[in-house]
């Protein structure tokens, strides 16, 4: 059977360091899905492995592909062997199960890319080949002709033999010896109905294909088909821990020699073995040098080159990771005079990240006075110095706490959990078991106490706000243990010279006013690893410079990589901005979302006063802290479908504020999941509304209004 399809397809030639493979002319290839048209012909691909080196049996799944060209277009033949075939009942989602992908790209790095997908018609659901077409070209102009693509399959034993014929018209190419694409090949398979992963043999592991399109394999239109591909080879910094290589290739090479070389050095060796009808090595190297990348690795079976595999910028890694170095003590809660010492957390980890590096910890009291030990029990802090061979100095602060006396937990015999609590319905326990079983849940809680006090920071930080709370204090989340924690250290930063402003970006309305309202927005998690500059992008900054008119001052923080907002930077942000720029104080606005969402919340139920209006979105706050909120005029929003942060914790907010007959609009999309900022940011309402709102005198009225 044939199948024309709409497809784009751009060749160009790019030049790129990472091999080329030459791709024969074939003449008098029919495409009906047969196979003896091709002869030996054919660039051949003989094996195919998962994008994380895994392979299947033979038996399951094995995959081959053949490529050539001719004046009508490019030529490929899959041939599939799969033991189950599974495929989705409709086009759009065909990638889901069993199905053939191939990606075309205009030359290495190139704009113009195409995905189309075919599923095969070998379940008993679905007896036709079928297909769909993803196509990111940017040329508008190729976008007005429609392109097309011809495919055919036939059954073989196990499986099928799959013809694909893209065609040069579509791009307006006159194909010729030296002409250049980039190509991907997937052959995806599931074995049951709804499968929760599906495996993706590939010829070339491209993840984020559709942001990086140079991580495809060039094909170079040739007279004679390149040297065959026999083994395929995948890596990946494993944690930057080490360099986790797997080579795998037909059965036939089992028995030879591998070597990985990367900058023209040996990282590792190692032997192929026969695995399951193929032939597989895993190798382990360590990292680049601090300083150094890898941009690519070789892999040499036998003394000549098989695989090239494109390495991600190390150094990037490793300036994405040193927020989340941790630094710990033993034990964080401890007794006597002796200050515990501390180490990294991943010690070997820490070394790939840093290179060599020297510690200097400096201790201090609660009083924030440096100390050499700890005269007495309370709280104490560590500031911690990591200076590398390159790079700035790095500072992590932690809370220690030293207890009154030497706590023998095995001799609590009567610790027992004061209140019978409730577990959650999924652990699948009678309700009526914890009450039964208390002193089975005390010995329990015992072992988690004595755990804690060595291996977790929050012991120590939860010890020293018992020890600093008044009997009777009504705790919320401006003064739990984690808020008392993040104020101290401040101080303590503060105290110290090392406390950082938040950088922001501010911008001015093109008409300026001797008083103007300010929009000070917080942004999400994902943003704190983005370049400073980035952030200035947020939707509220393009809204501004879309309107000529747009009245605001908008303030940008940003905030550190692995940190929160914190409420102490913030009010010095805050303070700064007011004395820096003509801003109105009573009309200062605040939003933010998802993390920004819950800082939002916290910033101005904490500080109420300092706002004209808040307007979360995507967040949560504490419901328990809604009196604070009750004369401040709130827009909230949530998108009802949202699988970051659960609706109900705007809910539960609203709830809160109704009881205490807060001003509150409440908007929820139904059909929205968590990336709702860009509709919220976009609505000329927003504006308007936050606009009307001054502080002190808001016009929101009371009661909830569901907008």
């Amino acid at each position: 059977m044939k199948t024309t399809l709409a497809l784009m397809i751009l060749i160009t030639g790019v030049a790129a360091a990472e091999p080329v493979f030459d791709i024969p002319r074939l003449n008098n290839v029919v495409i009906d899905g047969k196979t003896d048209d091709w002869g030996g012909g054919g660039f051949r691909v003989e094996t195919l492995a998962g994008v994380d080196g895994k392979v299947r049996s033979p038996a399951d799944l094995d995959g081959r592909v053949r490529l050539g060209w001719d004046e009508r277009g490019l030529l490929v033949l899959v041939t599939v062997h799969d033991d189950a075939f599974v495929e989705s009942d409709t086009p759009d989602t065909l990638w889901q199960n069993d199905c053939l992908e191939l990606y075309l790209v205009d030359g290495r790095g190139g704009k113009q890319l195409i995905q189309a997908l075919l599923a095969p018609g070998l379940d008993a659901q679905h007896p036709e080949l079928r297909y769909h077409i993803y196509d990111h070209r940017k040329d508008e102009e190729l976008k007005k002709t429609p392109p097309t693509l011809t495919a055919a399959r036939t059954r073989i034993a196990g499986g099928y033999a799959m013809e694909v014929l893209l065609p040069w018209a579509n791009i307006g190419l006159q194909p010729q010896a030296g002409s250049e694409a980039g190509l991907q090949v997937f052959v995806n398979d599931v074995d049951a109905p709804k499968a929760a992963r599906v495996f993706n043999a590939t010829w070339y592991p491209a993840v984020g294909i559709f942001m990086d399109t140079t991580r495809v394999h060039r094909l170079r239109l040739a007279e004679k088909a390149g040297a065959p591909v026999t083994a395929v080879g995948r890596a990946n910094y494993d944690g930057l821990k080490s360099t986790r290589l797997t080579v795998v290739g037909t059965r036939e090479l089992a028995g030879q020699s591998v070597v990985a070389q990367a900058n023209g050095a040996v990282i590792a060796r190692g032997t192929l073995a026969e695995s399951d009808g193929r032939s597989v090595a895993r190798l382990k190297a360590g990292l680049p040098p601090v300083g150094t990348n890898w941009k690519q690795i070789e892999l040499l079976v036998d003394g000549r080159v098989v695989d090239t595999v494109a390495m991600p910028d190390v150094e990037a890694l490793r300036a994405k990771a040193l927020p989340e170095l941790k630094f710990v003590f033993q034990p964080f809660c401890f007794f006597g005079n002796d200050l515990p010492e501390g180490d990294f957390a991943e010690p070997v980890e820490a070394e790939n990240i840093l290179g060599p590096a020297t510690v200097r910890v400096t201790y201090y009291d609660a009083q924030f006075q440096p100390v050499s030990s700890a005269g007495k029990p309370g709280r104490y802090g560590a500031m911690v110095e990591i200076t590398p061979a390159q790079g700035a100095v790095l500072r992590r602060y932690v809370t220690l706490y030293r207890l009154p006396g030497d706590l023998h937990w095995l001799d609590q015999r009567d610790l027992k959990l004061p209140v019978t609590i409730g577990l959650p319905p999924e652990l699948g326990f009678n309700p009526g078991i914890v009450g039964e079983q208390q002193e089975t849940l005390g010995e329990f809680t015992k072992r988690l106490w004595m755990d804690g006090f060595t291996k977790s920071a929050d012991s120590a930080i939860v010890m020293a706000w018992l020890a600093e709370t008044a009997p009777g204090t009504r705790t919320t989340a401006r003064n739990d243990p984690w808020s008392a924690e993040r104020k101290w250290m401040h101080e303590l930063k503060r105290r110290t010279g090392h406390a950082q402003p938040l950088p922001y970006h501010v911008l001015l309305p093109q008409n300026r006013q001797p008083k103007m309202p300010a929009i000070i927005v917080l942004h999400g998690s994902g943003e704190r690893a983005n370049p400073f500059e980035q952030v200035a992008n947020h939707a509220v900054a393009r809204y501004a410079r879309a309107h000529a008119d747009f009245p605001f001052v908008v303030i940008i923080p940003h905030c550190p990589p692995g940190q929160w907002w914190q409420t102490p930077a913030l009010n010095e942000l805050y303070d700064e901005v007011l004395k820096k720029y003509p801003v109105d104080p009573d009309r200062v606005y605040l939003t933010g979302q998802s993390m920004g969402g819950f800082g939002s919340w916290m910033w101005a139920a904490e500080h109420p006063g300092r706002f004209a209006a808040v307007a979360p979105v995507c967040g949560g706050g504490d419901p328990r802290e809604a009196e604070y909120l009750r004369d401040v005029p709130v827009w909230n929003f949530h998108g009802a479908k949202d699988p970051a942060v659960p609706l109900r914790l705007s809910d539960e907010m609203i709830e809160a504020l109704r009881k205490v007959q807060g001003r509150v609009r409440y908007t929820v999309y139904p059909d929205a999941g968590h990336g709702i900022w860009d509709t919220v940011y976009t609505t000329d309402e927003f504006y308007a509304w936050l606009l009307q709102q001054v502080r002190q005198q808001p016009a929101q009225p009371r009661g909830i209004e569901k907008k």
